[in-house]
């Protein structure tokens, strides 16, 4: 039994409700200096965007974390990564982007939302501490099953992932470059966000960026 299950079961028993919890915030993970010159990492990449509709037959995009050379723009091999963001500006940054890439389709904007946010952060942690991309964490769990742990009551949740791109912009459009990173962007039933990025020089690509997505009748955004 998990130690979130007995606390909320414990509150419950007091006389508050579960939902009244305040949850912690998962914070990046930096390890190393994200601010130096020609750190030597390979291409960024990015895998398949993944889409789960809870309200109808369930619909996942899967074909693993494989290298997307259609959005390798630039071919050497030694990056410059001199960028470092502060929790607050990367999340406003990819919230910003994303909203103005839906905005311009006249499509409804995303809201932050706290537990897509720490899945996503967590999964950003876990890529850059364990050096890998992908949707399945070192743990084996899977996207739905992160969203999930966080305690976010989904209807339909989707997740992007990508390492290597030195910056918010580098990142997203990475990201609306690719059919099914695209899709999750502009999906028109997604309501909110959450994001993660995290960096450790001791890894093959540096920087590990991930996007959560969330329907909700229940959730509340930030």
């Amino acid at each position: 039994m998990s130690a979130r299950f007995l606390l909320a079961l414990t509150v419950t028993l007091l006389g508050v409700p579960a939902a009244a919890i305040v949850r912690s915030v998962v914070e990046p993970i930096i390890i190393g200096n994200p601010m130096v010159k020609n750190l030597t990492a390979r291409l960024p990449i990015i895998g398949e965007g993944l889409y789960e509709d809870f309200s109808a037959p369930a619909q996942v995009i899967d074909k693993g974390a494989l290298k997307d050379v259609g959005n390798l723009v630039n071919l050497n091999p030694v990056r410059h990564l001199q960028t470092s963001y502060t929790p607050a500006e990367f999340r406003a940054g990819i919230l910003a982007a994303v909203n103005r890439e839906r905005t311009a389709r006249n499509l409804p904007k995303l809201c932050m939302n706290l537990e897509l946010q720490n899945a996503a952060q967590s999964h950003s942690n876990d890529m850059a501490v364990h050096d890998y991309m992908g949707h399945t964490g070192s743990d084996g769990s899977k996207m739905s099953q992160r969203i999930e742990a966080e305690g976010y009551d989904r209807i339909a949740c989707g997740e992007n992932v990508a390492a290597g791109q030195a910056s918010v912009d580098e990142v997203v459009q990475a990201w609306m470059a690719s059919p099914t990173h695209r899709a999750n962007i502009l999906r028109e039933k997604f309501t909110m966000l959450g994001c993660g990025y995290a960096f450790s020089e001791q890894s093959t690509f540096g920087q590990y960026w991930t996007q959560n997505f969330g329907t909700s009748t229940s959730e509340r955004c930030l």
